[in-house]
């Protein structure tokens, strides 16, 4: 795969440059799709190597026969596993996905209404008529026992509309997931939101409209933002659905959702994925960097409020003491 790009400038709406001048995004290149396809370990930077600290989540996208998932059907899902350094702040590799097609069997069209591509609408035929998802094993994909024993944050770019067509295709494992949105959970610069239109901005180009591209387009984007990736972990998280049969909670879909503490109740991290549910001085005991590290950030959310709340009420109390 190519070296990663370095730091790039951000170029305004007007100035996407020709095509000439974009480079293709690396990771959806033949050999590096074929690769993450496989199974292959799959570095964002080139002679990269495993950080030690790895947490993981998955990137989702679906194609779809048309907008209203009451009446449209699924054609692709993919699933990516990317696993990101929380002390480095970056994602640092791929390693797994999951790329399927389910033949809808019924007339589509490549038309505006339509996420599918030309490509998509030719699969259906000869020997591939009656695709079918697999489901256990998408299933399997998003478990914890595949994620290092920890269930996976899902993100999609525009997550309210892929997660409506997941939880009426896979409730199982759709309505009781964390979902972030790249699109509306991250705070880009003015302009359109688009993948397409984010990674030109950065002098990249990519055919879309293919699951797998989409999923592998993202990840690279998250890749020249880790800032804004490590953002959205933070504080982009969406409402869950009640359950496989329960209607679509009516969440504010994309925006920084204000977190509830958990059932255990005050004095519990409720925000992030590193300690998320543990007991504030358990993280204390445990893991001074992170604490600095929270006391430096300005809250995102009510979780992270009452955590640096209750620390600098540790730092207080000493001060304290040693003045009376």
């Amino acid at each position: 795969m190519p070296p990663a790009r370095g730091a790039t400038e951000e170029r305004g709406a007007g100035e996407l440059g020709t095509a000439e001048e974009l480079k293709n995004v690396p990771l959806v290149e033949d050999d590096a799709v074929s690769a993450v396809l496989r199974g292959s370990r799959v570095f964002f930077q080139e002679g990269g190597a495993e950080v030690g600290d790895e947490e993981c989540v998955v990137f989702l996208d679906t194609e779809t026969t048309g907008l209203d998932p009451t009446a449209c059907k699924v054609l692709e899902l993919a699933l990516l596993k990317v696993w990101y350094s929380p002390s480095q702040r970056r994602p640092v590799f791929i390693d797994g996905a999951y790329d399927q097609l389910e033949d809808p069997q019924e007339q589509i069209s490549n038309s505006s209404t339509s996420h599918a591509s030309t490509q998509e609408v030719g699969e259906f035929s000869g020997p591939n008529a009656g695709l079918k998802f697999d489901r256990e094993a998408a299933q399997v994909f998003v478990s914890e026992g595949s994620c290092r024993g920890r269930k996976p944050l899902l993100i999609a770019h525009n997550a309210r509309f892929d997660k409506r067509f997941c939880d009426k295709y896979f409730p199982e494992w759709s309505c009781d997931a964390d979902w972030a949105c790249s699109c509306n959970g991250i705070r880009w610069p003015p302009g359109p939101k688009k993948q397409e239109h984010l990674l030109k901005a950065r002098g990249y180009c990519f055919v879309g409209h293919r699951a797998i591209n989409d999923v592998l387009a993202l990840a690279w984007l998250m890749h020249l933002e880790p800032e804004r990736f490590m953002e959205m972990l933070e504080s982009g998280r969406l409402e869950r659905s009640p359950g496989p049969r329960a209607e679509p909670a009516r969440a504010s879909i994309g925006r920084p959702v204000e977190e509830s503490p958990p059932e255990s109740g005050h004095g519990v991290v409720s925000f992030g994925r590193k300690h998320r549910g543990k007991a504030y001085e358990q993280v204390v005991a445990e893991d001074p960097g992170y604490v600095a590290w929270v006391l430096a950030r300005q809250a995102s959310s009510r979780g992270m409020q009452e955590f640096q709340a209750f620390l600098r009420g540790l730092v207080a109390a000493p001060a304290a003491s040693a003045t009376a």
